[in-house]
């Protein structure tokens, strides 16, 4: 949005009416206020939705809406944002993500609103999960490895999400900076919504690419936890190198990450390796 001359912030007071609010900048060309509005829900957003934002932009004098809906829109929603002047764009993660690669594709970055949007995204979702665990039931995988890439870097990292791929061993590269150097660490996210377990040969896997590309440390998330015998094949110096987590770890960082976002807490507080590989499972 600040490419489009807006100055956005989040709205922290619940009662606010829009997720996020943009001014126009000084000298921008823009008027007027922007409005974006996210809904993180199983059902598709309906009608009286898109009649609740319209009309609180008609008694806030925002003139132009971004309505963001995991679960995408009804027909008869869409049918209305288009009739009504005020003017309204429906999105869905995958419209964002869409655009974002469409601007790669043609050899540039994505545009700066793009990514602000993807970003506001996942730092919703984390919040949600942060008061709420159970809702990372409905988070598809890799809506879930883009929260996480968020939250990390939120909570100090510099946290890189990698292409997606089938060959697995590494969804985020994370990096820190310690007194010795840079230090890296890759995490793997496993979220099979068929409930499974990982298992050794997934273990050894991860364990054999944290090696083999000489990271500081690996972490394995799961969020359906980890077959009995996962961790048998693993040797002590392996079991120090390389940790693992399941769905407490997760919602733990996601907690982290919305008690920074409140100033409650500040990463300094706690190393940021220790941040990283705390709360993990004994193996």
């Amino acid at each position: 949005m600040a490419a489009q001359g807006f100055e956005v912030v989040q709205q922290l007071e619940p009662d606010s009416g829009f997720d996020y609010v943009g001014t126009a900048a000084p000298d921008s060309g823009q008027q007027g206020l922007l409005g974006v509005d996210y809904k993180h829900q199983r059902r598709p957003v309906g009608i009286s939705e898109i009649d609740r934002i319209i009309g609180l932009a008609g008694r806030t004098a925002v003139g132009r809406l971004v309505f963001v809906s995991r679960s995408g829109f009804t027909a008869s929603a869409r049918e209305r944002a288009l009739q009504n002047p005020v003017a309204v764009e429906l999105l869905t993660p995958d419209d964002l993500l869409a655009l974002a690669r469409s601007v790669a594709s043609a050899g540039g970055e994505p545009e700066p609103r793009i990514a602000a949007l993807i970003r506001g995204v996942s730092e919703e979702m984390a919040k949600i999960v942060a008061r709420d665990p159970d809702a990372l039931n409905d988070l598809e995988w890799r809506d879930l490895e883009r929260m996480l890439t968020v939250v990390l870097n939120g909570l100090g990292f510099e946290a890189e999400l990698t292409p997606a791929s089938k060959d697995g061993g590494k969804d985020i590269i994370v990096s820190l900076r310690t007194e010795s150097g840079i230090e890296t660490y890759i995490v793997e996210l496993k979220h099979w919504r068929s409930g499974k377990r990982v298992g050794e040969n997934s273990v050894r896997d991860f364990v054999n690419v944290v090696g083999r590309e000489h990271r500081d440390g690996g972490l394995f998330l799961s969020t359906h936890g980890f077959a009995e015998k996962a961790f048998e094949s693993l040797t002590e110096i392996e079991k120090t190198t390389v940790r693992f987590g399941g769905k407490t770890k997760v919602v733990n960082l996601c907690r982290s990450f919305a008690r920074v976002g409140a100033q409650l807490w500040l990463p300094e507080d706690q190393g940021l390796a220790e941040l990283l590989l705390a709360d993990t499972i004994d193996t």
